[in-house]
């Protein structure tokens, strides 16, 4: 976050249009992730939330879906996901808040998980990757979902 504002400073400074997007690891399980194995992948912190609330440079989160870590853990069990940095015991409590909001809400959890980066008080736009068009569909039904905001204090 540092070096961001660093150079939106400089930016300014030279006339420069400046960034317009940042990309970084943020999703309903990355606080509670073990370290990732990859120390090059910044997870988005409160500090990184404020700068984003007060610029024009654009959250774009990636890994928006776990890695596929509540899809698989929900279809396989524990023993399939129990390799993956999301596995601790505090993921594995949201995971049960999912299937909570999932009958709730009649969706998905990937429409969960979308939903939890949309419900942020900050303009963002979550990368997820489709495999399938069925997929794609599913994740643009997202925006179709009237979460509460308060669904999503874990």
């Amino acid at each position: 976050t540092e070096r961001m504002i660093e150079a939106d400073k400089y930016c300014k400074e030279m006339g420069y249009r400046g960034f317009v997007a940042n990309q970084m690891l943020f999703n309903i399980a990355s606080d509670n992730m073990k370290p990732f194995p990859d120390e090059t992948m910044v997870t988005m912190d409160k500090e990184m939330m404020k700068y984003h609330k007060n610029s024009n440079n654009l959250a774009m989160p990636y890994f928006g879906l776990c890695s596929g870590f509540f899809q698989k853990l929900e279809a396989k069990g524990k023993e399939a996901v129990m390799d993956s940095p999301y596995y601790t015991e505090s993921n594995l409590e949201i995971a049960e808040k999912i299937k909570d909001l999932e009958k709730r809400y009649n969706c998905t959890t990937s429409q969960i998980l979308l939903g939890y980066i949309l419900n942020q008080d900050l303009e963002i736009l979550p990368l997820a990757g489709a495999s399938k068009i069925e997929q794609l569909e599913d994740f643009m039904k997202t925006i179709y979902i009237n979460f509460d905001k308060d669904d999503f204090q874990f």
